[in-house]
């Protein structure tokens, strides 16, 4: 085992990387949103478009101080082939770093000369998080630089031959505020769509998905916020109907999502149809009353003494 795990080591630390169409890992899902503290999620790091990967190192940074990744299991991907040897599952946190960051450290391989390597796609390995505040967090992949660094993400072949991944990140939290104002309106009134992105230091591009409920989204035009993050967006209600309004935007190479929000659009024969019942119900209560009042006004005079 000890001589295997050497092995593994040496396998990682570098050879000239072979060029071939880049496999892709993520985190998938992309991102999750903000849960309460002490709340647990699981995210699973898959694999697309593998070719006879017989090895592979991993290496995830997050927010140390609003994540705590409690578990780490082995995917069905390598196993799915031969027997697998994990040579490093672990995490540790680095937070006299600048920024601090917490590491998902993962290196496993395939074991003997049976199978070339595992093709296809798959799951690799899942991570469960725990929150531990209130806040948002980036859940990255540390490029590979090539040359044999020993340090980032990427596979290998059984001949030694590294291969080149391309990454695709994770994000956990809510890193915008989303509001839809008002919340009920009718046909032909207006609907501010408006919101902030957290921590922007700069203008982005943000764009505004919306669908009528159960239907598909469609993009409204891509604004841009000011220097504090800000946007505003003034929807007008063509149909009746009940719409989601949702903001999506790109924070350093990773695409974000607000949570939802919802509008109902009445039109004026709803409307109208609302106001007749309420006159009706007026009128029918105006009346019980006016024939109460008749009816006790009269027994009062029949109980007078002539």
């Amino acid at each position: 085992m000890f001589l295997a795990l050497i092995s593994l080591f040496v396998v990682l630390q570098g050879f000239s990387v072979q060029a071939q169409e880049n496999p892709i890992i993520k985190i998938e899902p992309l991102q999750t949103l903000k849960l309460s503290v002490d709340e647990t999620f699981t995210i699973n790091v898959t694999v697309e478009n593998c070719v006879n990967v017989y090895a592979v190192q991993v290496e995830i940074r997050y927010d140390p101080y609003v994540l705590d990744a409690i578990n780490v299991l082995e995917g069905p991907f390598l196993p799915s082939v031969g027997v697998t040897l994990l040579a490093l599952n672990e995490t540790n946190l680095y937070l006299e770093a600048e920024p601090p960051y917490g590491q998902i450290y993962y290196t496993a391989s395939l074991t003997g000369w049976e199978v070339l390597g595992a093709s296809g796609s798959g799951v690799l390995f899942t991570v469960t998080f725990r929150v531990l505040s209130d806040g948002s967090s980036h859940i990255r992949f540390k490029e590979y630089p090539g040359g044999g660094s020993g340090t980032g993400t990427y596979f290998m072949k059984i001949n030694y031959d590294e291969i080149q991944v391309t990454l695709q990140h994770g994000f956990y939290g809510t890193p915008m505020s989303f509001s839809a104002t008002p919340s009920k309106v009718n046909v032909g009134e207006n609907v501010t769509l408006s919101g902030g992105v957290s921590g922007a230091t700069a203008s982005l591009d943000v764009t505004i998905l919306w669908r009528k409920q159960g239907g598909s989204w469609a993009a409204l035009p891509t604004l841009q916020t000011d220097e504090a993050g800000l946007f505003s967006y003034i929807w007008t209600a063509s149909e009746a109907g009940i719409f989601e309004f949702k903001v999506s935007t790109v924070l350093e190479g990773v695409s974000v999502e607000s949570e939802v929000a919802t509008v109902k659009v009445e039109s004026p024969s709803d409307l109208t149809m609302y106001l007749y019942i309420v006159v009706v119900v007026v009128v029918v209560v105006v009346v019980a009353i006016f024939l109460f009042m008749r009816r006790r006004k009269r027994k009062e005079l029949e109980e007078v003494p002539s």
